[in-house]
């Protein structure tokens, strides 16, 4: 059975800068910003607090899937650019 890594969200983006040949630029926010962010979006925009509030949540937890198949994320990046 193949085996492949799980990225956490910085791993992800790292390699997504090494295909592009680029310098890392990654921003980290404190998890206050997103808290103020969601009671905001409550009150003011009640019909997108919701979506807002679970793309909050996959950017704060790592999430992983089950390794399947053949090829790298790396080797489908590269093919894709």
């Amino acid at each position: 059975m193949w085996h492949y890594p799980n990225f956490s969200w910085n791993e992800l983006a790292k390699l997504c800068f090494e295909v592009l040949q680029k310098r890392p630029k990654i921003s980290h926010w404190p998890c206050w910003i997103l808290t103020a962010l969601l009671v905001l979006t409550k009150r003011v925009a009640p019909y997108t607090y919701c979506p807002l509030s679970f793309l909050g949540h996959v950017i704060i937890h790592d999430t992983t899937a089950p390794n399947v198949g053949k090829r790298t994320l790396q080797n489908f990046l590269e093919q894709r650019l």
